[in-house]
């Protein structure tokens, strides 16, 4: 319950903030550190782990808030992909050289084509199939959506070949 107040008030300031502060980062390093934190939960939940980085991925963001949405994005991915799953983790510059894409794929069952802009709703749980234990509050992608909007990012899920993609993309000031 703790959990799911402290959430609500991360959403709600969030939801109030009108900028954010932005500092020059190498996005590759920042999801090296969070891919870190997850090693042992990755292992825990036998999942196989790819990470695909570009170099020099030099971009304004907010690095704590970016490491936020890197984070639900690698907890859902371990509470959604099957069990013994992959999950593959890529950040690439794009073919025009304007942004970088990162992704994180999950071997999962889909998520309906109708539901895929729900998931980023408050309080939005998919169907309990999808749903480990109910251990989810429902607001880690409604925090990572206005966090993504806040640095004016585009953003979205996709079914994949065996899975489920969440994403964004990062632009590159020129």
């Amino acid at each position: 319950m703790n959990k799911i107040v402290c959430d609500f008030l991360q959403y709600n300031r969030l939801i109030q903030a009108e900028e954010v502060e932005l500092e020059e980062i190498d996005l590759a390093v920042l999801v090296k550190e969070e891919v870190s934190k997850y090693e042992e939960l990755f292992k825990l939940n036998q999942k196989s782990v790819k990470v695909d980085l570009c170099v020099n991925a030099i971009a304004n963001v907010n690095p704590e808030m970016i490491a936020l949405v890197i984070n639900n994005f690698f907890s859902n991915a371990v509470k959604h992909s099957d069990v013994g799953g992959e999950i593959e983790v890529k950040l690439e510059r794009t073919a025009d050289n304007k942004s970088f894409k990162f992704s994180v794929y999950n071997s999962s069952s889909k998520i309906e084509d109708d539901l895929q802009g729900d998931v980023w709703d408050a309080l939005y749980k998919v169907d309990k199939s999808r749903t480990e234990r109910g251990t989810s509050g429902g607001m880690g992608l409604a925090i990572a959506s206005r966090i993504l909007e806040l640095h004016k990012f585009s953003y979205g899920c996709k079914n994949v070949k065996n899975g489920v993609e969440f994403w964004f993309f990062i632009e590159i000031d020129k």
